[in-house]
C-alpha cells in the first residue's frame, strides 16, 4: 500500500553574490563550496518512501564553476528519513544544477509528490527497528581508559596496566578486554548507522603463564584512530578526514568482566585466485589546523601564503613505482580581492589552481575565504616527493593558506621490518578472489586483516623462500598489516567511574554544559520543565 501526500510546487529563490548562489533552505557541500544544494523537509508518520518531481522549470546562471564539481546533466536526488522531537521527516537533497550543453542552469521551480511506501503508514516495520541495549558496557566491573593518537597496532604491556592504576596481581589474561567505538568521528546525521554501545575489540594477549598477568607479557590491539582514510570512488583517490573534535580514539579496558575477544585465523592458501597483485596504494598527507580564519566553525587551515611565496612538503614512499602517476588531492583557501593562483609543481609536473577573490559587495558571505579543492596526477614520481606551492596574485595584501595534501603512491608490496599497512585499490570487485604477494617476509612475520577492527583476523599465508602469499576474497576493499612486532603505546589516562547511559529513562531535552555553568544551565532546564 502506498499513501500519497498532497503535491506542492517548490520555488527555489536564488541570490547571485557577485559568482556565487545562495538561496533559502540551502544545504552547503563542503567540496563544492560555491555551490549550495537544496533541502526539502516533510513530516509524515511512515517510515519508507519514495520522491516523485515533475515540471522541472530551469533558468540560465552565470557563475564561474569547475569541471571537478561533476555537475549532471540530470535531476541528482537522495533522500532521507530522519527523526527530530520524536516525530519522522522526509529529508530530500536536490542538486538544483544541471548541464544543458554548456550552459550551466539553476532549477527555479518544481512540483515535488512525497510517498509513503509502509504496509502501515504509522507504525514502523519490525525488521526496520533500531534495537538497543538495556544497559552499558561500562556499567558493572573496573574499568581504565586509554587513547590512541593515529591507526595501527599498540602494544599494552605490563608496565602500562601498572600506569593505568590497575591492581597488576591478580590479572587472568583470559579476562583482558577492550571496547571502543569504530574509530573516527562519530556520525553527525541523528539518522546514521552507527554503533549503540561500546563494542569489543579483538586482541592478542601474550604470556608466559597461561593463569597470571606478569612482567614480560603484553597484549595487542588494532585500532583505526581518530582520523580515517576513506575511498571516494568517484575521483578513485582516497582522501583523508580529520576528527574534527578529538586527537585520540578512546579506548576501554577491564579484566573482571568475565573472558575477552581473542583475534581468530584464516587460512590465506584455500581459494583459487583470479586475480593477483604485489602493489598496494601507499597513503599520506599534511593537514595541520593551526588558523581559524573566521574565528567561528569547523574549518581550520595550516600554513599562510603571502604574495610570491612558496612552500615545499615533502613526501617518503619506499618501494615507489615510478611509471605509476603520483595522485594529489589537495584544497588551498585564498583571501584576495582579485583572481590568484597557487602553483603546484613537482620535476617537469606542474598545476595551476585557480582562485576566486572574495565577493566585497556581499561581505557576510564568503568573508574569511574562499576554498579551491582539486585532484590532479603527476607524472613519473620518485620515491622522495617534493611538491612546490607558489602563491601569485596582483593584490599586493592578498594571502593564501593550506588546508590539506592528499597524496597517493602505486609501491611495490615489501616488507621493511616495521608495520605495514597496506590495501589496493585494484582488487575489488564483485567475485574477486586477489591472490597477495609480500616480499621480503619471514616466518616472523604476521598478517593480518583489518578492514573491521570488530572483526581483525591473523591470515595464515604460504611462505615461498621470503615471499609471503596468501588468497582472500575482495568483494570490498580490504586493508591489512604486516608486522613482527610493535612499539607504539597508547596514552594511560587511568581509571573511571561506572556508567549506565542506556538505563537512563527517554529524556526530552538535554544540555551540555560546563561545571562553571551548571546553575545557569539548571535555570534553563527548569524553564522546559515547566
Amino acid at each position: 500500500m502506498s499513501i500519497a501526500f498532497a503535491k506542492e510546487t517548490v520555488v527555489i529563490h536564488a541570490i547571485k553574490y557577485g559568482k556565487n548562489l545562495s538561496f533559502s533552505s540551502a544545504y552547503k557541500d563542503e567540496l563544492n563550496q560555491q555551490l549550495p544544494y537544496y533541502v526539502y523537509q516533510k513530516q509524515f508518520n511512515g517510515n519508507e518512501f519514495d520522491v516523485q518531481v515533475s515540471n522541472l522549470n530551469y533558468i540560465n546562471v552565470d557563475i564561474e564553476y569547475s569541471d571537478s564539481w561533476n555537475i549532471s546533466t540530470e535531476l541528482l536526488i537522495s533522500k532521507q528519513l530522519v527523526k527530530e522531537k520524536g516525530k519522522n521527516k522526509a529529508n530530500i537533497i536536490i542538486n538544483p544544477y544541471r548541464l544543458n550543453g554548456q550552459q550551466l542552469q539553476l532549477l527555479q521551480s518544481f512540483d515535488i509528490n512525497i510517498i509513503a511506501t509502509d504496509d502501515n503508514s504509522n507504525l514502523r516495520p519490525s525488521s526496520t527497528l533500531q534495537s538497543y541495549v538495556s544497559n552499558s558496557v561500562l556499567a558493572n566491573g573496573d574499568w581504565y581508559k586509554f587513547g590512541v593518537s593515529k591507526a595501527g597496532i599498540y602494544k599494552l604491556d605490563f608496565n602500562f596496566f601498572k600506569q593505568l592504576g590497575m591492581n597488576t596481581g591478580n590479572i587472568h589474561p583470559n579476562n583482558i578486554r577492550i571496547f571502543g567505538q569504530f574509530g573516527g568521528m562519530l556520525p553527525e546525521l541523528a539518522g546514521a548507522d552507527r554503533v549503540d554501545d561500546l563494542k569489543e575489540y579483538p586482541i592478542k594477549v601474550i604470556t608466559q603463564n597461561p593463569n597470571q598477568f606478569q612482567q614480560g607479557d603484553f597484549v595487542l590491539v588494532y585500532c583505526k584512530g581518530p582520523d580515517l582514510w576513506n575511498y571516494d570512488g568517484t575521483k578513485q583517490q582516497f582522501k583523508f578526514t580529520k576528527n574534527l573534535y578529538s586527537a585520540t580514539q578512546n579506548l576501554f579496558i577491564t579484566t573482571n568482566n568475565g573472558s575477552g575477544l581473542r583475534i581468530g585465523s584464516i587460512s590465506g592458501n584455500t581459494l583459487s585466485e583470479n586475480f593477483a597483485t604485489s602493489t598496494y596504494d601507499a597513503l599520506d598527507f599534511i593537514e595541520q589546523e593551526t588558523e581559524n580564519l573566521g574565528m567561528s566553525g569547523r574549518t581550520f587551515v595550516g600554513d599562510r601564503f603571502i604574495n610570491q611565496t612558496s612552500k615545499v612538503y615533502q613526501f617518503n614512499f619506499p618501494n615507489i613505482i615510478s611509471n605509476q602517476p603520483l595522485k594529489i588531492w589537495t584544497n588551498v583557501v585564498a583571501v584576495a580581492n582579485s583572481f590568484s593562483t597557487m602553483n603546484i609543481s613537482m620535476n617537469s609536473n606542474s598545476r595551476n589552481i585557480s582562485m576566486s577573490p572574495l565577493q566585497q559587495e556581499y561581505p557576510a558571505v564568503f568573508s574569511y575565504g574562499m576554498t579551491t579543492e582539486q585532484s590532479f596526477l603527476f607524472n613519473n614520481p620518485s620515491s622522495n616527493v617534493q611538491l612546490n606551492y607558489q602563491y601569485q596574485s596582483n593584490d599586493f595584501s592578498a594571502k593564501a593558506y593550506l588546508d590539506f595534501i592528499n597524496v597517493q603512491a602505486k609501491c611495490n608490496l615489501v616488507y621493511d621490518g616495521t608495520p605495514l599497512y597496506f590495501r589496493e585499490q585494484q582488487t575489488v570487485g564483485s567475485g574477486r578472489i586477489t591472490k597477495f604477494t609480500l616480499s621480503n617476509a619471514n616466518a616472523n612475520v604476521e598478517v593480518w586483516d583489518i578492514t573491521n577492527p570488530f572483526d581483525v583476523k591473523k591470515i595464515n599465508y604460504t611462505l615461498n623462500g621470503n615471499k609471503a602469499i596468501f588468497t582472500i576474497e575482495t568483494d570490498i576493499l580490504k586493508e591489512f598489516v604486516a608486522y613482527e612486532n610493535t612499539t607504539s603505546t597508547p596514552t594511560a589516562y587511568g581509571k573511571i567511574a561506572n556508567q549506565n547511559l542506556h538505563a537512563l529513562e527517554q529524556q526530552d531535552y538535554i544540555i551540555v554544559t560546563r561545571k562553571g555553568f551548571i546553575s545557569y544551565a539548571e535555570e534553563l532546564a527548569q524553564l522546559h520543565r515547566t
